[in-house]
């Protein structure tokens, strides 16, 4: 042991000194790596959060002008658009004859008259204007009437295709002006309407209950006396969808007329009352179509009495492309 003590006793604390100073070059080592990994981690981190600036900021020399009015116009600009658009599909999806235009774009017949609509709002002057409208359309009919109601062949049949569609009323108005012309003019009922005012004979009670073929000779006499005794005779048999009567009718009568209400859908029942216009030998006058608004009249007639304003007058300029 003494000689062991002499001989490596004084290597360990040498061995000691190494082995503090390896310890103290792995703890700097250590901390040179942290640092390290540290300093890759804020050169990564600093790199996404790289700020480009394209358009330096810039201090304006004057007060930018407010946008508020150009925003509240062009706002308001692309309401008016989109309610014009409405109207305008609106328009080209209505399938309702309202002008004689679209009357005679859906039908092969000819248009004898229109009649309009007496408007509710305006003034004296207007309202009469209007009547003025009305009795030249009444008159042209009654005067059509009376040049083909000659001789024997004085029977006129007005009708329509379904339903009440203003026969009578259209009656009486011609009534009233072949009576100023003197002529004696008897309007025969011989529907199924229930309650009709201003009829000279009803045979109303010879047609109900299927008694047309019952009573088809006392109506055939009855009606060769009318026409002996009037110069116009006007039937108003009923519709057109009621197939058996009216062509008991129309082989009696000489002329027909068709009535056609404004506002309704042309229908099946419309063209085949055509097709069976057009089989038929009997004279066909025309159509009348009634209850047209005013304004809707333009095409048919061509001045109206309508105040225009000054944005209706250039809009109907740009339309038909005459802008003197």
């Amino acid at each position: 042991m003494n000689l062991y003590s002499k001989r490596f006793a004084p290597f360990e604390s040498t061995i000691g000194a190494y082995e503090q100073e390896i310890n103290t070059a792995n703890n700097v080592y250590l901390t040179l790596l942290n640092k390290l990994s540290l300093t890759e981690s804020m050169e990564y981190g600093s790199g996404e959060n790289v700020i480009e600036v394209i358009d330096p900021p810039q201090r304006p020399g004057k007060p930018q002008p407010s946008k508020r009015i150009l925003m509240i116009a062009s706002g308001g600009l692309a309401v008016f658009v989109l309610i014009a658009a409405f109207f305008i599909i609106i328009h080209l999806l209505d399938a309702s004859v309202s002008t004689v235009e679209k009357l005679e774009s859906y039908s092969v017949l000819p248009v004898l008259a229109s009649i309009p609509q007496q408007p509710e709002k305006g003034t004296v002057e207007m309202k009469e204007a209007w009547a003025s409208v009305e009795n030249q359309q009444w008159m042209q009919l009654a005067q059509l009437i009376l040049n083909r109601c000659q001789g024997d062949e004085n029977v006129v049949l007005l009708t329509a295709a379904f339903g009440e569609q203003g026969q009578h009323a259209m009656a009486l108005q011609i009534q009233k002006f072949l009576k100023e012309a003197n002529l004696r003019v008897a309007i025969v009922i011989a529907n199924r309407a229930e309650e009709v005012l201003g009829f000279d004979v009803d045979m109303r009670p010879w047609i109900r209950h299927d008694g047309l073929m019952v009573n088809r000779e006392r109506i055939i006499t009855e009606l060769k006396k009318l026409k002996k005794e009037n110069d116009v005779v006007i039937v108003l048999p009923a519709a057109m969808d009621q197939t058996a009567e009216l062509n008991f009718w129309m082989g009696e009568a000489n002329h027909l007329v068709l009535a056609f209400q404004a506002n309704r859908v042309f229908t099946k029942m419309d063209k085949r009352a055509e097709a069976c216009i057009q089989k038929s030998p009997i004279s066909f006058l025309g159509t009348i179509l009634t209850g047209v608004k005013p304004e809707f009249m333009e095409d048919f007639l061509g001045g109206l009495p309508v105040r225009k304003s000054a944005l209706r007058r250039w809009t109907k300029k740009i339309i038909t492309r005459n802008l003197r």
